[in-house]
């Protein structure tokens, strides 16, 4: 959450859709007076989370090239985070009950519309460059052309990040590291069959991957640096950093439907702006450099494989590209990326400093002690607004904001928050006022750990164990340290490791009671 990079996002325009619409009427019932029409999008991914510069550039010109004769309302999660939410998104676009969105390639197939899984392909594409030929070449055109009759009208493919595997106890560097353990597939066929052809057992998991690691009950994940960095820290601090499993491709698109609905100066206008969403990928740059060191910061380490090891890796996942190759559906596609491949055949590794590299586990201060902290009794309470987490170069998706009160008695601790400026967002996303964690406060000299203790957020809260991802139960937390300072009523945590949360350190606290 330290920092953020920008992913570049190449489209390819598929004006032919535009050009081979149907009637121009107006759809009824979504005008605003007489001149504007509301044009509902949504995301899955929520609204911190990185996606293709194009994206917001295709939404922004919408509004700004028609003058307002478009509006545009996004709903940032839909699907209230569930497994399958992303393919849900794909059907409300196909059968009109949203105006378009950006769902990644890997949900069409489990929404029943096949023909995308190819850019899934494992260990394929795995360069910006690569990425770039992808969206902005014949395989764009054959992608896009694989929705026509579904319900959605695909208007370009913008490329998001490349997803790396992070793992909970070990680097994953060879296809023995993946033997016997637990990797969680995104709702993709080609995943699952990835990991399975790796060695590893895949479950198809969304948000609450990260109580299932605290329960110990999932060994690692895909994900993009930048996501990763932006959103977590060490609830699965080992990633190797020369290992692109896959890419994420955003499908920009609009429901058919209300493509057919506009008319022919609507279409223009969305001509133009997938013309200033092109532009806005041209101009971006892929580096991953600053959400490499974001990771670090929270204590996150990575590793590179080694050649001979990259290559038994590749080995092991040539059945799931060869099966690509063979299906009616996706041979064609998988045609086009394997060239593609062939002419950018390096995968993209992203500069990290020396200090990153190597076991998390070396760390001097991992081991948690088992006596009290000396942190003083007491109520003591922090605001932080969004100017404060704006001024520190954060980004506010996990809800740093709010009024946040620790309680420290008899060496434990319980955390509360009340919202301050955006109810649902400050206070970790929660609208709950009770406590948000509670455990044991332990320390070695101005070292503090916070241990979470699940059944005491039960006595507290009324929360269900065993502690799960489902709903009403309690759920895991790691361990997260920081060092401590008070003088006089001020009360300042710094050098905050591992899982820290980044209302800890942010703003000054003030002893209150």
């Amino acid at each position: 959450m330290r920092t953020s990079s920008r992913f570049i996002g190449m489209l390819a325009i598929a004006a032919m859709i535009l050009a081979a619409c149907g009637s121009n009427a107006p759809a009824a019932g979504d005008r605003i007076g007489s001149d504007t029409v509301v044009l509902r999008f949504a995301t899955f991914d929520g609204e911190s989370s990185p996606s293709a510069p194009g994206v917001q550039a295709f939404l922004d010109a919408l509004e700004s090239e028609s003058d307002g004769g478009f509006r545009i309302e996004v709903t940032y999660t839909y699907g209230d985070g569930a497994p399958d939410a992303e393919s849900r998104l794909v059907e409300a676009i196909a059968s009109g009950d949203l105006d378009g969105g950006w769902p990644s390639t890997r949900a069409f197939s489990p929404a029943g519309i096949p023909g995308l899984d190819a850019i899934e392909a494992p260990m394929t594409l795995t360069s910006p460059e690569a990425l770039q030929a992808l969206a902005s070449g014949p395989a764009a055109e054959r992608a896009l052309a694989a929705l026509e009759g579904t319900g959605v009208a695909g208007l370009a493919l913008a490329a998001g990040d490349l997803r790396r595997p992070f793992a909970a106890d070990a680097f994953l560097l060879s296809p023995g590291d993946w033997h016997g353990i637990s990797f969680r597939s995104y709702n993709s066929p080609v995943q699952s069959d990835t990991i399975e052809a790796l060695g590893a057992t895949a479950r198809d998991l969304s948000f609450g991957w990260v109580q299932e690691v605290a329960g110990g009950r999932l060994d690692g994940i895909e994900s993009g640096i930048e996501v990763y960095a932006g959103n977590y820290s060490t609830e699965l601090p080992y990633a190797t950093a020369n290992v692109v499993l896959w890419p994420k491709v955003h499908v920009l698109a609009l429901s058919q439907q209300r493509l057919d609905s506009l008319s022919d100066e609507q279409r223009v206008w969305v001509d133009r702006a997938l013309a200033a969403a092109s532009a806005a990928s041209s101009a971006a740059a892929y580096d991953e450099s600053s959400a490499v060191e974001a990771a670090c910061e929270t204590g996150v380490r990575f590793a590179l494989a080694a050649e001979e090891d990259l290559a038994a890796m590749r080995d092991a996942v040539q059945p799931v590209i060869d099966a690509l190759a063979a299906s009616d559906v996706d041979q064609a596609l998988m045609a086009d990326v394997l060239a593609i491949a062939a002419d950018h055949p390096d995968a993209y590794v992203p500069p990290v400093p020396e200090d990153c590299l190597g076991d998390p586990a070396d760390d001097p201060l991992a081991e948690v002690p088992s006596e009290v902290s000396s942190l003083p009794a007491g109520q003591y309470r922090t605001e932080i607004r969004l100017v404060d987490v704006t001024a520190a170069g954060v980004d506010n998706g996990p809800g740093w904001t709010g009024t946040w009160t620790l309680t420290i008695e008899d060496g434990t601790y319980v955390l509360t928050c009340r919202a301050v400026e955006t109810p649902g967002r400050d206070c970790g996303n929660n609208t709950y006022e009770g406590a948000l964690e509670a455990g044991d406060l332990l320390g070695r000299d101005e070292v503090v750990y916070f241990d979470h203790d699940e059944e005491l957020m039960a006595h507290l809260t009324g929360c269900q164990l065993p502690a799960t991802a489902e709903p009403g139960h309690c759920y895991s937390a790691e361990t997260y340290r920081a060092r401590w300072s008070l003088e006089g009523d001020r009360l300042t945590f710094t050098d905050a490791g591992e899982t820290a949360p980044y209302h800890l350190t942010l703003t000054e606290w003030q002893k209150i009671d």
